[in-house]
C-alpha cells in the first residue's frame, strides 16, 4: 500500500512539474501590450482573418514584428492608420 501511495505521489508531483512548465512557456509567449495578434487584428477592423492575410500580402496594412514561431503582429496606431486611410479614401470618391 505504501509503494502504491509513493508512486502515486511521484506522478503528482510529475504532473505538477510539468504544469509549471507549461505556465512558463505560455508567460514566454504572451502578446505584448498595445500588439495585436491577427486574429485580434481581424477583430479590431470588423475583417475577416483571410482578408487581413491578403491585406498585409498587398501591403494594404503592415505587421509590426514577427515573434517566434512566425507570429504575426500589429500595433494598434498602425491598425488606425489603416481605418483613418480608408475612411479619407471613401469620402474622396464621394
Amino acid at each position: 500500500m505504501q509503494e502504491q501511495l509513493r508512486i502515486i505521489q511521484e506522478q503528482v508531483n510529475t504532473l505538477s512539474n510539468k504544469v509549471d512548465l507549461l505556465l512558463q512557456q505560455t508567460a514566454k509567449t504572451e502578446i505584448p501590450a498595445g500588439l495585436l495578434s491577427v486574429q485580434q487584428a481581424a477583430a479590431y477592423l470588423h475583417l475577416s482573418v483571410s482578408h487581413v492575410y491578403y491585406l498585409l500580402a498587398t501591403g494594404k496594412i503592415k505587421n509590426l514584428q514577427r515573434q517566434k514561431y512566425s507570429r504575426i503582429l500589429f500595433s494598434v496606431q498602425d491598425l488606425q492608420a489603416y481605418l483613418f486611410q480608408q475612411n479619407t479614401r471613401c469620402k474622396d470618391e464621394k
